[in-house]
């Protein structure tokens, strides 16, 4: 399965009482078009991986509300977008949100 097919995937999976980062967006914080940033983001991450031929994938399980939920990359925050983009050499990451936000609270 290839990155696309598969965060297209996790964009379909939901729940009541489930915010899906994929395909929902917060109107307090988000852009407009934040669900589509954040599954644009997550492929060009798992692209990037598998350029690199790497082998192991981390996920975490619960998509954490100052990380993966504002991102869209697993156990990463928009915040740390210039050291994964020198770490796994992608540009192509974009904050999906309206200003950069300090953590949030729960």
């Amino acid at each position: 399965m290839n990155a696309e097919n598969f965060v297209n995937m996790l964009s379909r999976e939901g729940g009541e009482n489930v915010f899906n980062q994929y395909s929902e967006v917060c109107t307090k914080y988000d852009l407009p078009n934040a669900d589509k940033i954040r599954k644009k983001n997550l492929i060009s991450y798992l692209d990037a991986q598998r350029k690199r031929n790497v082998t192991d994938l981390w996920v975490g399980e619960s998509a954490g509300h100052n990380g993966t939920r504002r991102s869209g990359v697993f156990l990463y925050s928009e915040n740390d977008f210039n050291k994964l983009s020198k770490k796994i050499g992608s540009k192509e990451f974009t904050s999906p949100l309206k200003e950069n936000l300090r953590p949030l609270e729960q």
